[in-house]
């Protein structure tokens, strides 16, 4: 089971140590983690996911970038010009054309905007993430009908930075986002937590 965690704000200790908890517990209950590499939410998910055990992508949208090394650490890290050309069509088609973002002429704006779509549903464009997790002090998130395992989840319903496109395509999928930066949506999501880990303990 996959899940995406993808933010580029800059985080405080405090939601280092809350993100880093999160990702241990998941990675320990057996969900796989997708980042972009884009800021800090993407590094706090992928170092403590790896560091317990857990499955991690990273899927960049060049072989270096921002320190995450596609060449050197293949089995947690893609980049985006090394998928094959029909799937990298596949992730312009739905990437871009959500954004409406129109023709665009420059290599890393389409590779970033383009390689939102993997990030989310997985290197062949098959294996959806089930969820995303966010912190998004400013962002507009608005509230949706759509049930996850019994936990309520949110969309992101404007974007804003290089995750956006994310968050618009996990919006058109019905994937919830979790936004911990808001309580209701923190809440929701140790709850889930909470469910899936009792729900191992009492398989």
């Amino acid at each position: 089971m996959w899940y995406t965690a993808i933010g580029a704000v800059s985080l405080q200790a405090e939601k280092v140590d809350v993100m880093t908890d999160l990702a241990q517990c998941l990675a320990l209950l057996g969900w796989s983690v997708r980042t972009g590499g884009r800021g800090e939410v993407d590094d706090v998910f992928h170092k403590a996911a790896r560091e317990c055990g857990g499955t991690v992508k990273t899927i960049v949208p060049f072989a270096h970038y921002r320190g995450y090394d596609a060449k050197r650490f293949k089995d947690t890290t893609v980049s985006f010009d090394d998928l094959d050309e029909i799937t990298k069509g596949r992730a312009e088609a739905a990437s871009i054309g959500l954004s409406g973002a129109g023709k665009i002429n420059y290599h890393l704006q389409r590779n970033l905007l383009a390689s939102s779509a993997p990030i989310l549903l997985g290197e062949n464009m098959d294996e959806p993430s089930r969820f995303v997790i966010t912190w998004q002090e400013n962002s507009n998130f608005a509230e949706l009908p759509f049930v996850d395992d019994g936990i309520p989840g949110s969309y992101a319903s404007k974007a804003g930075h290089q995750e956006g496109a994310v968050f618009t395509l996990a919006k058109s999928r019905e994937i919830p986002v979790f936004n911990l930066a808001t309580p209701e949506h923190f809440d929701r999501i140790v709850k889930f937590v909470e469910q899936t880990r009792n729900n191992v303990i009492n398989a």
